[in-house]
């Protein structure tokens, strides 16, 4: 009888042994065919057939890890285990943003405690990865941290560099743009050493934005250049129209804004092929404030309205305010302040919701804009004297200027002539200035001019760092 058990035991654990084989095997196969696929034409829709059998795979592994029989949990358990923790993984590092990735962070989160050493710091690095997407800044820091230290313990070169290239990722959606720079370039030059273009391609985009967002324009284009060269040849399409956006917005900063939109449209074009819904919002609220700027109100607006309703479909709240402030620019372009403050207002309190530094200072640079259009000089000035420690702080130099621009036409329109030129000669003349801020300034100045005693030769020297002490 005992023997009898044991056989028909036996027999069920090598018929559990037998699924889990199968559904190796297909997991094997996609993830091979899914690789194929990203490499060869930079995740095109086809990849969503290859999601689905994965995803079968990580079912048939589930249901494996709850089979009956203690021969088949003892003897086959770990390797099941395994197994539906790998699948989870190539599911995980797919880029497909999902519903803010929610569902693919809670498969990694419960693959952690059945996932072995090596395999658990991938999933921590790339958990890190989304939790920043998600807002959770800290939590986010915590699993990057764990992942680097396991990847730095088993030496794992590749790793190392992926867990530095998301971990200046997220320095920098957190703000910190001086060391997202420095980590940046640490996984570039690992990247280059592992001779892998295809990753070097993607750091390069990421180095491009962060050296944009400090005012460093022409290192970003170069890298931002560079990454699209690189792109182009390896057939990696995504990353393609990321530099091709990257180099729209150091296209918009120097005022050339047909070029920007050029690039924008390309890019958007990328992005619709491949259904990447995030990116595509992207692009739109990019086409959208191009727009504003050229004077094309009602397209603007069609852009960010279609924008607005992508991000809101998918519960991405950064990309949701963002899209909110720059329906605000546009209400403001067509005179309606009030409609314009409401917008700012609900883009700001939702980029504290989510620690979106760096937006959260463009919110108040737009509401100190819109007091000064109605003429309400001291709250515009108490706008700006909250806003501008932001972008002093994370070094973002462009929005820094834009503000003290702004500042500027508050002093001068409250009779402190001096201190307005002042800020006009620094702004005017900072290497970090966007275009758009030069303008003001220069509108500034032959308003000046115009009383007869006022030059630019004239204006005391300040610092960026000064003008907090003028506002305080």
């Amino acid at each position: 009888m005992a023997g009898g058990e044991w056989q028909m035991a036996n027999g069920k654990w090598r018929m559990a042994d037998g699924k889990w084989q199968m559904a190796n095997g297909i997991y094997r196969i996609t993830y091979h065919a899914l690789r194929i696929t990203q490499y060869a034409i930079g995740y095109l829709p086809s990849a969503i057939g290859a999601t689905r059998y994965l995803l079968k795979s990580i079912h048939a592994h589930s249901a494996l890890s709850g089979s009956g029989g203690h021969s088949i949990k003892w003897q086959g358990g770990r390797r099941v285990r395994h197994a539906q923790s790998e699948s989870i993984i190539h599911l995980f590092v797919m880029p497909s943003h999902t519903s803010i990735h929610s569902p693919t962070s809670r498969r990694a989160e419960g693959a952690l405690p059945l996932a072995p050493r090596p395999l658990r710091g991938k999933l921590l690095t790339r958990l890190g990865d989304l939790l920043v997407w998600r807002g959770d800044a800290s939590r986010a820091f915590e699993c990057i941290d764990e992942g680097m230290a396991i990847a730095r313990e088993l030496n794992d070169r590749r790793e190392i560099a992926w867990g530095l290239a998301v971990w200046s990722d997220a320095l920098f959606d957190t703000g910190d743009l001086i060391r997202a720079r420095e980590v940046g370039e640490e996984s570039l030059a690992l990247w280059r050493t592992l001779d892998d273009q295809w990753s070097v391609a993607l750091v390069l985009n990421m180095l491009g934005y962060v050296t944009s967002a400090s005012g460093d324009y022409p290192q970003s284009s170069a890298w931002l250049g560079e990454s699209l060269r690189l792109s182009r040849e390896l057939g990696h399409r995504q990353n393609e129209a990321d530099a091709l956006i990257g180099l729209g917005v150091v296209a918009d900063s120097s005022g050339d804004y047909a070029e920007a939109m050029r690039y924008y449209y390309q890019a958007l074009t990328i992005k619709r092929e491949s259904n990447e819904w995030w990116s595509v919002g992207v692009c739109l609220n990019f086409l959208g404030y191009t727009a504003v700027l050229q004077g094309r109100y009602l397209p603007a607006r069609d852009y960010l309205v279609e924008s607005l309703m992508i991000h809101r479909e998918h519960g991405l709240r950064s990309g949701e305010a963002w899209s909110l402030d720059n329906l605000g620019v546009v209400a403001a372009a067509l005179g309606d302040y009030d409609e314009a403050e409401c917008l700012y207002q609900q883009s700001f309190e939702m980029r504290q919701e989510v620690s979106d530094v760096f937006g959260a200072a463009l919110s108040l640079n737009h509401l100190g804009e819109n007091a000064c259009a109605r003429g309400d000089y001291a709250q515009a000035k108490e706008w700006y004297a909250r806003g501008l420690p932001i972008p002093l702080m994370i070094h973002a130099l462009p929005i820094a200027l834009q503000m003290i621009a702004g500042v500027a036409a508050v002093f001068l329109n409250t009779d402190q002539p001096e201190r307005a030129l002042s800020l006009i000669a620094l702004t005017i003349h900072h290497p970090a200035s966007r275009y758009q801020s030069q303008a003001l300034a220069q509108r500034l100045l032959n308003a000046l001019e115009q009383k007869g005693k006022y030059t630019l030769a004239a204006a005391q020297p300040v610092t960026v760092e000064e003008v907090l002490g003028m506002i305080e």
